[in-house]
């Protein structure tokens, strides 16, 4: 089980693990790569994720360095920047909503990886909301050096991400440990047992 000493991705590390990324260089270039192979992996709208990354423009290298541990972790990972290159963020349209509205419905969860650059994101807290309200499997990612961290009011009422080496543990935000993440994801919420349309399992 993961143990009671907080265990949170580093800046450090994450970067170490988009740099092992050949796909991706540590430049403005980031921001712009896509890999076609993973383009054509990944060409149909029923595709279904484990997991759908929430991040600030700013973030982009951390974003690809959480993306490709899950990956290594054997998890269907959705990153825009990859999926959705076409995508304009500071450019936002009822196209761009309504597809990032969809890419929500298809993943099981989100993962929020909680910055100091989060903090002024317009995106994110939607996409942490809407899947909050639709499925109710809305996780927060601290990636910081504070084992102390709390995250501001908005985050700690949020479940939290502790990557182990072998797993990724879910912890309540009373900081308690719930369930590995395999079990919170399959796990249907209370609230919606008696919905008409069950959550995707």
């Amino acid at each position: 089980m993961g143990s009671d000493m907080p265990r949170f991705y580093t800046p450090v590390q994450v970067r170490e693990i988009a740099l092992s990324n050949r796909r991706f260089a540590v430049t403005a270039n980031a921001k712009q790569a896509l890999d076609e192979s993973v383009k054509t992996r990944f060409p149909s709208d029923y595709q279904t994720f484990d997991i759908f990354l929430s991040y600030r423009n700013a973030d982009i290298e951390l974003a690809v360095g959480i993306h490709t541990d899950l990956l290594r972790r054997g998890y269907e990972v959705y990153l825009d920047r990859i999926m959705d290159p076409h995508l304009n963020r500071t450019n936002v349209t009822a196209a761009t909503a309504e597809q990032i509205r969809k890419r929500l419905m298809q993943s099981k969860s989100v993962f929020y990886i909680a910055t100091d650059n989060a903090e002024g994101s317009n995106w994110m807290p939607w996409e942490l909301g809407f899947e909050d309200g639709y499925r109710g499997k809305s996780a927060i990612v601290p990636v910081t050096n504070d084992w102390n961290f709390t995250g501001t009011e908005f985050v700690r009422v949020y479940s939290r991400v502790q990557p182990d080496p072998d797993k990724l543990w879910i912890y309540t935000p009373d900081n308690r440990v719930d369930a590995s993440f395999d079990t919170w994801r399959d796990r249907v919420p209370e609230r919606q047992c008696g919905m008409p349309k069950c959550p995707i399992k």
